[in-house]
C-alpha cells in the first residue's frame, strides 16, 4: 500500500469516527433532552390538572354536591371531562351534536366505543362537519390520566373506564408523576399519568425523528467532506515527503547541489531545511577533501622534490658530497618527516582521542622554557617577546607536556612568520581553579576578521607565496587545536591590542579527568 493510500485512510478513519462519535453524542443527548422535555411536560399538565380539579371539588362543594368518597370523586372527574376541562377530552356539547345527527359518541377514556350504524355513510372530515372521535394517541394526557383514592385503587383512567380495583389487582405504574388532590386542606385522591406509550405518533416525537433525521444527513456530509479533505491533505503531505526522497537520492547518489523546497514550519519542511544542512556539509567536506588530496600531494612533492634534485646533483658530481649536502638533505628530509607527522596527527584526531602521555608538569617552567627556545628566532626576525607568567612562581597541571609544547611552538612560530619587524610577541600566563589560559598576542599586520576562524584549517594559508618561502605547510594552528582538543581545550584567534592577531588557549588544569 502506497504512501499516499495510507495517510487518505488514516485521515478518512480518524474523521470518519470523530463525525459518528459526534453524531452519536448529539443523538444521545437530544433523546436524553427531550425525554426529561416529557417529563418536565407532562409535571406541569399533572399540577394544572390536580389544581384545577381541586377548584372543581370546592365549586361542587359549595353547591352542595359532593362528598369526599370514591364515587364522588370519580362522578367529578367525569363531569369535568364532559365539560372539557380537562385537556385531551371533548366537551359535552360535542357529544349532543353528534347524537342529535345519529352518529354515536366514542369518548376518550372508552377504548373501543360501540360500532357505527350500519348503512348509514359517514360523514366527510373537513370543516362541514367533526369527524368521528376516536381513541387519542397513547401518550396523549387524557388518555393516560389516572386517579387513586387514598386506599390506592384505581377510580378513573382515561384510557378505560374500569370499575374500582383493589391495590392489589388494578395498581398502575407507579414511575410516572403524580399529584395529590386535596379538599378542605386534606388529600383526598392521588392524580397519575401513566408512562408513554412505546410507540408514541405525536407532534413531538415526529419533531424528535425530524432532528435524528438531519443529524444523519449532516453526519453523511461531514463524511463526504472529510473523505474530499483527507485525500487532498494526503496528497499535499506525500507529495512533500516525494521531494523530500528525490533530493536524498540524489544526495546519496553524489550530487550534493541538490535541496529540498522548504514552505512552512512543519515537521517536514523542518526535516527539508536539515537535509539542506547536510548537503551543505558534505558539499564543504567534499570540497575539503579535494583540496586536502590536493594540498598534500602537492606538500609531499616539494620536499621530495628538493630531495631528488639534491641527490640527482651530487650523482652527477654538480655538487661535492661533504657536510653541506648532507645538512641541507637532512633539513630536507626533517621537513618531509614533521608535515608526515602532522598529517598523521590530524588524521588520528579526527578519528577520535589521539594517544597521549598525561603526567604532571610545571605550567611556569614549560612556558617559560618555550619563550626562551625560541629566542634566537625571535631576534633574527628582529622581533622582542615579552612573558607574563603570574604571580605563581609554579602552577602544577597534568598535561601531556610534549605536546603542548608543539602547541605553543606551533603559534609562536605563527607569529614569528607574519609579523613585521620591528614587532613584539606577547606571552601571558593566567589560571584559576580549573583552567590554565595562555594568550601569545603580536603586533601588525593583522587577520581580516571574516578570515580569524579559517586560520585554523589544515593547509589554510592567508598568504600563499610568502608562506612558501617562509617554508610553512598551513598545518601549524591546525594540529594546534587538535591537541587543545584532545586535552579537554580550547584555541580561538581574535584581535589584539597590539595590532596584531590574539591566540587565546584555554586548557583544564587536569587534563586527564577531561580525557576519562
Amino acid at each position: 500500500m502506497r504512501l499516499i493510500h495510507k495517510h487518505f485512510l488514516f485521515f478518512s478513519l480518524t474523521a470518519m469516527l470523530a463525525a459518528l462519535l459526534m453524531a452519536g453524542v448529539l443523538a444521545w443527548n437530544l433523546d436524553r433532552g427531550f425525554d426529561r422535555y416529557l417529563d418536565a411536560r407532562d409535571a406541569e399538565l399533572l399540577e394544572g390538572f390536580a389544581g384545577d380539579f381541586e377548584t372543581f371539588l370546592q365549586e361542587k362543594d359549595a353547591a352542595g354536591d359532593f362528598a369526599p368518597d370514591p364515587a364522588s370523586l370519580k362522578a367529578a372527574v367525569r363531569q369535568m371531562a364532559d365539560e372539557g376541562r380537562i385537556r385531551g377530552f371533548p366537551p359535552q356539547f360535542l357529544r349532543e351534536r353528534l347524537e342529535q345527527e345519529g352518529r354515536p359518541f366514542r369518548p376518550f377514556f372508552q377504548k373501543n366505543g360501540p360500532p357505527e350504524p350500519k348503512g348509514q355513510e359517514p360523514r366527510p372530515k373537513g370543516p362541514d362537519g367533526p369527524p368521528r372521535m376516536g381513541p387519542p394517541p397513547p401518550d396523549m394526557f387524557a388518555r393516560r390520566l389516572q386517579l387513586y383514592d387514598t386506599a390506592g385503587r384505581l377510580i378513573f383512567s382515561g384510557a378505560t373506564d374500569p370499575t374500582p380495583q383493589s391495590p392489589s389487582s388494578g395498581a398502575s405504574d407507579a414511575s410516572g408523576p403524580s399529584e395529590p388532590i386535596r379538599f378542605d386542606g386534606k388529600p383526598v385522591a392521588t392524580a397519575r399519568l401513566a408512562p408513554r406509550g412505546p410507540a408514541p405518533r405525536s407532534i413531538e416525537f415526529v419533531f424528535l425523528r425530524g432532528q435524528f433525521r438531519g443529524v444523519i444527513i449532516v453526519t453523511g456530509l461531514l463524511l463526504m467532506l472529510s473523505g474530499l479533505f483527507a485525500w487532498f491533505l494526503a496528497r499535499a503531505t506525500v507529495r512533500k515527503i516525494a521531494a523530500v526522497q528525490q533530493a536524498t537520492n540524489a544526495i546519496a547518489s553524489g550530487d550534493f547541489a541538490a535541496r529540498v523546497e522548504t514552505r512552512g514550519s512543519d515537521e517536514i519542511a523542518l526535516m527539508g531545511q536539515n537535509i539542506n544542512a547536510m548537503a551543505q556539509g558534505l558539499a564543504r567536506l567534499e570540497s575539503a577533501r579535494r583540496r586536502w588530496l590536493a594540498e598534500i600531494s602537492h606538500e609531499l612533492r616539494t620536499p621530495l622534490t628538493v630531495l631528488r634534485g639534491e641527490l640527482n646533483a651530487l650523482e652527477d658530481g654538480i655538487r661535492p658530497i661533504d657536510m653541506k649536502a648532507v645538512k641541507s638533505l637532512s633539513e630536507e628530509a626533517q621537513r618531509l618527516n614533521l608535515l608526515i607527522e602532522d598529517l598523521h596527527f590530524m588524521a588520528v584526531s579526527d578519528l577520535g582521542a589521539p594517544s597521549q602521555c598525561l603526567a604532571e608538569t610545571d605550567a611556569v617552567l614549560l612556558v617559560e622554557g618555550i619563550t626562551a627556545r625560541f629566542g634566537a628566532a625571535l631576534d633574527e626576525a628582529g622581533l622582542d617577546i615579552e612573558t607574563d607568567s603570574g604571580p605563581d612562581l609554579a602552577l602544577p597541571v597534568v598535561w601531556d607536556r610534549q605536546r603542548i609544547e608543539q602547541l605553543l611552538g606551533n603559534v609562536i612560530t605563527n607569529a614569528i612568520r607574519y609579523t613585521d619587524a620591528p614587532g613584539m610577541v606577547r606571552v601571558t600566563l593566567a589560571s584559576d581553579e580549573e583552567t590554565v589560559s595562555i594568550t601569545v598576542e603580536d603586533t601588525a599586520p593583522g587577520v581580516p576578521a571574516d578570515q580569524l576562524e579559517q586560520m585554523f584549517e589544515p593547509l589554510h594559508r592567508l598568504e600563499e607565496a610568502r608562506d612558501r618561502i617562509s617554508g610553512g605547510s598551513g598545518m601549524g594552528l591546525a594540529v594546534a587545536r587538535a591537541i587543545a582538543a584532545a586535552h579537554g581545550g580550547t584555541i580561538v584567534a581574535g584581535p589584539s591590542d597590539l595590532g596584531g592577531v590574539k591566540i587565546a588557549i584555554t586548557l583544564p588544569v587536569n587534563a586527564r579527568t577531561q580525557s576519562a
